[in-house]
């Protein structure tokens, strides 16, 4: 009896653990037959690592729309939150961060894995992606990322995903950057290489030029005027960059706090107007401003330090600071605006967690908003050293 009780014990688990894979088999099999009927359905199975199941799961995530993942800031927010559309989304409050939908963004990531096997290509932007020291996570989406737009681009244009086909279109992109590239090593490059070349010569331009090695640059070296200038140049540079860089961070978290939109737009057009006024013109009433009977000496007068006062540009010791300071007066305003723009571009979800975990303002600053600023501190950098190093009109 305890063995025939045992057996149909046995026998009921076997039933009740084989039924549901008899019905994912028949669920697969109904799927495999309507994806079949698909029209696209070649398109699908032509990407790489896409088989029937997942090509179904895709389509069926995806739709028939055929501009839902055209851009690539729709691609990224799919990979992001799970769905291109910001309307399907699944908010956490009325002004949190959205929550993922792991629909789509799952089956992407799991095409882009098996790609890696099946195509020769993805794998190798995959190992692209790799050597440029990006997490896996990272490069899977970036995969991802670009299957997408791939997949996108072969139903658009009703045609079949090829490898060969794909490789050389990338290779194609060459050709469109080539005039400009032309350009520029003519005009840019090889003037440069020039320019190194002739360094090595004792050359008036006009005469026959005599090699001198590297006499030249230890003339350069030995020259205390020219190492004042360069000097110079440094110390412009510190007023025209760094300090423009660190005054327009604090004023960008400081704008970024403010709560009404008029305020921010009132501090910005203040800020920026700097770089609306004519430089020259500008100059010119530092130049006042600077003077022996100028607002500076007669506010220093005003407070009880007249015996501050001098003629700041006629000064030899003040000159060149009171020339910077009117460089970081200038680059201020842009630095600001850029970076309260880059601001807006960092994920509430970050500062919300950081304000969670207890960190406060300077801790926000350092570990969540200046690592999403890195763009825009190098191109607030680029363009006030160049203009740090050809201030003439200010001077």
């Amino acid at each position: 009896m305890l063995v025939d009780a045992y057996a149909a014990a046995v026998a009921a688990l076997v039933a009740v653990t084989s039924e549901p894979v008899r019905q994912t088999l028949v669920l697969e099999e109904q799927v495999r037959t309507g994806f079949g009927r698909h029209p696209d359905v070649e398109i699908y199975l032509s990407q790489p690592g896409l088989e029937m199941i997942l090509g179904a799961r895709v389509l069926a995530e995806f739709g028939d729309d055929p501009d839902r993942y055209a851009d690539t800031r729709a691609r990224e927010e799919l990979l992001r939150y799970g769905s291109g559309y910001p309307g399907l989304r699944h908010e956490t409050s009325h002004t949190g961060p959205a929550s993922p939908q792991p629909g789509v963004a799952d089956a992407l990531y799991q095409q882009a894995f098996a790609a890696l096997t099946a195509s020769a290509g993805a794998r190798a932007f995959y190992d692209r992606q790799r050597a440029r020291g990006v997490t896996h996570r990272q490069a899977l989406r970036a995969l991802a990322n670009r299957l997408v737009g791939i997949l996108h681009g072969c139903l658009t244009h009703q045609c079949q995903y090829d490898e060969n086909v794909a490789r050389v279109r990338g290779q194609q992109g060459w050709l469109w950057v080539l005039p400009a590239v032309s350009v520029y090593a003519a005009f840019v490059i090889y003037p440069l290489t020039q320019t190194l070349w002739y360094s090595f010569y004792d050359w008036d331009g006009i005469g026959v030029a005599r090699w001198v090695g590297l006499a030249n640059y230890g003339k350069v070296l030995s020259d205390q005027r020219l190492r004042d200038s360069v000097l110079h140049s440094l110390v412009l540079i510190f007023f025209f960059t760094v300090l423009p860089i660190v005054f327009g961070l604090v004023t960008a978290a400081l704008v970024a706090d403010l709560r009404g939109r008029r305020a921010q737009m009132v501090l910005w057009v203040v800020l920026f107007l700097p770089q609306v006024i004519p430089l020259v013109g500008a100059a010119l009433a530092w130049v006042w401003l600077y003077s022996s009977d100028g607002a500076v000496n007669q506010l220093l007068k005003a407070v009880g330090l007249g015996a501050l006062a001098r003629p700041w540009l006629a000064d030899f010791a003040t000159a060149l600071p009171a020339v910077g300071l009117i460089g970081t007066w200038f680059a201020t305003g842009l630095c600001t605006v850029l970076f309260t723009a880059g601001i807006q571009r960092v994920d509430p979800a970050l500062l919300e967690a950081a304000a969670l975990d207890g960190a406060g303002r300077v801790r926000r600053m350092v570990s969540v908003i200046l690592p999403g600023l890195r763009r825009e501190i190098v191109v607030a950098a680029t363009v006030l050293t160049i203009a740090a190093l050809a201030s003439f009109d200010i001077i």
